[in-house]
């Protein structure tokens, strides 16, 4: 769908389902680009339920960007009835199959948490974008090549802080599956207690055998999620304790969702830092 005619008001409306998603366009875009974010800091996008103004928003939105793979489960529907009438686009499908994280017969929307793989996506919604509102791109060019250039570092920078920690040592326990992609691109083995999605739940055996693994291996400590109730990583933590194990909780990690704006983890640089900085100082 091409869609070159500039908005009345000379600005180009772009929703973002995710908080990460409108962080990366925010910092790539500016001149001539209004960007919404549908979810606030903290929600979790596997739960989320698209309310009466948020239909109203997509509607009135020039360009539609999600993550896909099922991420925002409960608004698959939605963007699927807008993409025949407007520019709907998925930031897995910028992607190779073979870079995608196949598990248990579904593909790992988790795509943020591998920054190669995240500017590769990056990378191929701004060459959609271009396609529909060339001006955009052109007049954003220095912008977009500075943010490219800061992701570069990023990556650099979180390969190197987790060479830090002694490979032994190098066993991320988290409360659900989102960190598998982190664990393929940075070399650290990564266990989540629920699946991908939060929708599924965990049962006493995962508990024994993540425990018998925490005990054997003499895990340090495990990881609560902010956008999840810590209840799952408590009873973790209770069962390896009541076997005489010793482990504690490492930190809150970012897995779904940006923190507020203005601080440290409301961007998706700040955000990876901060889970970064958390991992490495509780395993090493």
């Amino acid at each position: 769908m091409n869609c070159t005619n500039e908005p009345k008001d000379g600005k180009i409306h772009i929703v973002a389902t995710t908080g990460i998603i409108g962080d990366i366009l925010s910092s790539s875009l500016d001149s001539h680009v209004v960007i919404d974010v549908l979810m606030k800091p903290g929600v979790d996008p596997h739960l989320y339920k698209a309310t009466a103004g948020d239909v109203t928003l997509l509607l009135n939105a020039d360009i539609i960007i999600h993550n896909g793979l099922h991420l925002e489960g409960k608004m698959g529907e939605v963007l699927h009835k807008l993409s025949e009438k407007k520019v709907v686009i998925a930031m897995s499908e910028q992607l190779p199959k073979h870079r995608l994280r196949y598990i248990d017969g579904a593909y790992d929307p988790h795509l943020w948490f591998d920054v190669e793989l995240w500017s590769l996506a990056l990378e191929g919604i701004l060459k959609q974008i271009q396609q529909n509102y060339p001006k955009v791109i052109q007049d954003n060019a220095d912008r977009i090549n500075q943010y490219v250039e800061k992701l570069h570092q990023l990556d650099h920078h979180v390969d190197s802080m987790i060479s830090l920690i002694p490979k032994e040592r190098r066993i991320l326990i988290t409360a659900h599956d989102a960190f598998g992609y982190f664990g393929n691109a940075y070399d650290i083995q990564v266990i989540g207690l629920q699946g991908m999605s939060t929708l599924s739940d965990f049962g006493m055996n995962d508990l024994m055998r993540i425990g018998d693994l925490i005990i054997d291996k003499k895990v340090r400590s495990i990881f609560v999620e902010k956008s999840i109730a810590p209840r799952s990583m408590e009873a973790l933590l209770h069962n390896v304790q009541t076997r005489g194990g010793t482990v504690r909780i490492g930190g809150n990690l970012f897995a779904d969702a940006l923190d507020t704006p203005g601080t440290k983890a409301g961007t998706y640089i700040g955000m990876f830092e901060q889970n970064v900085t958390t991992i490495q100082k509780a395993l090493q």
